[in-house]
C-alpha cells in the first residue's frame, strides 16, 4: 500500500506545483477570483475534487482490508494531501526544498508514518 500511496503523494506535490500559482494570480483579482468560483460551480469541478478521488480510492483500500474501516476515508484523504499542499507552497515561497530532505525522502517518510495509523489493529 506504500507505494501506491506514495503515488498519490508525489502527483498530489506535481498537481499543488501548478495550482498554486494560478491560485495565487486568481486571488489577486476579486472579479477575476468569482468569475472562476461560477464557472467551477457550474462545471461541477474544482480542487477540492482531488480529495473526492482519493476519498473513493481509500475506500476502496478499506474494503480490502488494507486500511482499517473504523477510519474516516475523507479524513485519511485529507491527512495524506494535505502535507503536499504545505510543501509545495513552501518550496514556491522560499525557492527550494524547504526542509532537509529530498522531495521522494519527504514522501516516503510522511507515507510511511501514516500507514503506521491505518493498520488494521
Amino acid at each position: 500500500m506504500d507505494a501506491s500511496l506514495q503515488k498519490i503523494a508525489l502527483a498530489a506535490i506535481r498537481y499543488n506545483e501548478q495550482f498554486i500559482p494560478l491560485a495565487v494570480s486568481l486571488f489577486a483579482d476579486s472579479e477575476l477570483i468569482e468569475r472562476h468560483r461560477t464557472w467551477m460551480q457550474e462545471q461541477n469541478t474544482g480542487p477540492q475534487r482531488i480529495y473526492e478521488r482519493v476519498t473513493t480510492y481509500i475506500e476502496a483500500e478499506q474494503q480490502q482490508g488494507r486500511i482499517a474501516d473504523s477510519l474516516d476515508a475523507f479524513s485519511v484523504s485529507s491527512l495524506l494531501l494535505g502535507p503536499y499542499f504545505q510543501y509545495a507552497f513552501l518550496r514556491y515561497f522560499i525557492g527550494g526544498e524547504p526542509f532537509q530532505l529530498t522531495k521522494a525522502q519527504f514522501v516516503v517518510d510522511m507515507v510511511s508514518t501514516l500507514t503506521k495509523g491505518l493498520e488494521q489493529s
